[in-house]
């Protein structure tokens, strides 16, 4: 049995060898400190686009890929920014002062006149959400906002996470991915190519995928996709401002059947963290009760 995981934002200066080793360390150090023995580390396949994208918001993405979205997915993209405006009570006056220091005013944004200005509407609303008791991961909007408009981009990167995860193996694999992450993988089981492939473990963690505009750049289904999924353990905090403290259920995602886990979960400064969810009893005991 093989892991795999999806990595969320902010990993341009990681790489996927360092990746495969932390996530594989903050299982361990789960374990142990819930009694468990170790077990023998498996192959470890790890579909990693960090500096991807970080070159396509910073505008140094390959012409051959930089293909862009259109006025529809700039829409969905405002919306998403909307949807953590509204979260966080930033009124509308707010986001406009934040946005004249920027030098950029908000109805050039809703106008569409910049493409580029939805990362500085990101930026913005970054910016304010300390002032209203909330953190959020450095430049997860951003790099959110730019995945969710850029049509392009976002199948660059799911042909590359595809491979990762995929080619050159047959065998059985448990994915665990996390924060932006989650999409990717989500909309990857989600395609028929891989209808025939078997996940019998799937984990999100710290996903924005119930947030509800989320289910408009998603595959439509009403089901979960079985094959491959066989079962789906879904991990957030309450004050995981990514998650907007919502689980996964047929009210959000519209789908039924995933196993929603934010009791047990591991307090640490940054409410966000990949390792403290993968050292939470829950969440490290479920993997481990999958592997051989």
């Amino acid at each position: 049995m093989r892991l795999a995981f999806i990595h969320g934002i902010n990993n341009e200066g990681n790489t996927p060898e360092g990746i495969a080793d932390t996530w594989w360390q903050a299982l361990v150090e789960g374990w142990k400190a819930i009694g468990l023995p170790p077990k023998p580390r498996p192959q470890i396949d790890v579909g990693y686009y960090g500096k991807l994208l970080a070159d396509a918001v910073a505008g140094r993405r390959p012409a051959a890929v930089a293909q862009g979205g259109g006025a529809e997915s700039r829409d969905v993209a405002l919306e998403f920014l909307k949807t953590y405006q509204a979260a966080a009570g930033i009124s509308d006056e707010e986001l406009n002062r934040a946005l004249l220091k920027q030098g950029l005013e908000r109805e050039v944004v809703e106008q569409g006149r910049i493409r580029g200005a939805l990362l500085d509407v990101a930026s913005a609303i970054e910016s304010l959400l300390p002032a209203h008791g909330k953190s959020i991961a450095s430049r997860f909007l951003k790099q959110a906002t730019h995945y969710v408009e850029d049509t392009g981009l976002a199948a660059q990167i799911g042909v590359i996470v595809r491979k990762a995860v995929f080619d050159g193996h047959d065998e059985p694999v448990l994915l665990v991915s996390h924060s932006l992450g989650t999409v990717v993988a989500y909309k990857m089981l989600a395609e028929s190519r891989v209808a025939t492939r078997q996940v019998p473990l799937f984990v999100t963690l710290g996903s924005p995928l119930g947030i509800g505009m989320m289910q408009q750049i998603l595959p439509p289904r009403r089901t979960i996709p079985n094959p491959p999924i066989g079962q789906w353990l879904n991990g957030f905090r309450q004050d995981d401002v990514v998650t907007l403290g919502r689980p996964l259920i047929p009210g959000t995602l519209g789908l039924d059947g995933i196993t929603n886990v934010s009791d047990g979960l591991i307090e640490e400064t940054d409410k966000h963290s990949i390792h403290a969810y993968l050292k939470s009893p829950p969440i490290c005991g479920h993997i481990y009760g999958m592997l051989p």
